[in-house]
């Protein structure tokens, strides 16, 4: 009996021992979760500033889509004609550049134009004169065979670009009002609502949340 009773003792002495151990590594298990969770949240706050560096780096930009391509093209010459037709300057103009071909796809590259910095009126002055657009087809700015319909757009990254196409794609059904401004997109339900900005795909699948949560309700 004693043999036994000594042979208890170590054994559960043992046993608390081990519960030590398994206590103290869950603790360190669940404080790796947490550092974990932490460096992910402060990377995806990384990328997101990375973007809107990026998309801010744009702000003086349009892109001009529709206009075919034509050997030894002159992208400013094609720039200072649809300039004409709109009735807006193209003095401030700092460059005119034609992206790489697309490879997907027929359609013609875009023609992304850069102002000056100290000049972003007549930047603005392009997008909101763009309604002109209407009857100006391709073959009006290049002389060439296409009759393409043109259009001015906002100089978007890829991630905005894709963004925006998601939240138009999700919310076409719940929101009245999706567009972009100044490299940001937002939406507005119904008229007279408070407009909300989409910085990423979080904003949207809460924003879809509360939505279906309104709609439920």
């Amino acid at each position: 009996m004693g043999l036994l009773s000594e042979k208890y003792d170590v054994l559960l002495a043992e046993h608390e021992e081990s519960k030590k151990k398994i206590s103290h590594l869950e603790k360190s298990i669940q404080n790796a979760n947490n550092k974990c969770v932490y460096l992910e949240k402060a990377n995806m706050a990384l990328e997101q500033k990375l973007h809107d560096i990026e998309q801010s780096s744009r702000k003086q930009n349009i892109e001009i889509i529709g206009i075919e391509q034509l050997p030894e093209e002159n992208p400013m010459q094609i720039i200072n004609k649809l300039g004409q037709l709109l009735e807006v300057n193209s003095e401030n103009v700092e460059w005119a550049s034609r992206h790489q071909q697309r490879k997907t796809n027929d359609k013609p590259a875009p023609i992304v134009v850069s102002f000056k910095s100290t000049n972003m009126e007549d930047r603005n002055v392009w997008l909101t004169n763009r309604l002109k657009l209407k009857n100006i087809y391709s073959d009006a700015i290049t002389g060439g065979s296409q009759k393409n319909k043109i259009y001015i757009n906002e100089d978007l990254t890829k991630h905005t670009r894709e963004l925006l196409w998601n939240t138009k794609n999700q919310l076409k059904e719940k929101f009245k009002y999706i567009w972009i401004h100044n490299g940001k997109i937002l939406v507005k339900k119904s008229d007279g609502d408070n407009s909300t900005w989409i910085k990423s795909e979080d904003d949207l699948r809460e924003l879809l949340k509360k939505s279906q949560h309104v709609t439920s309700n």
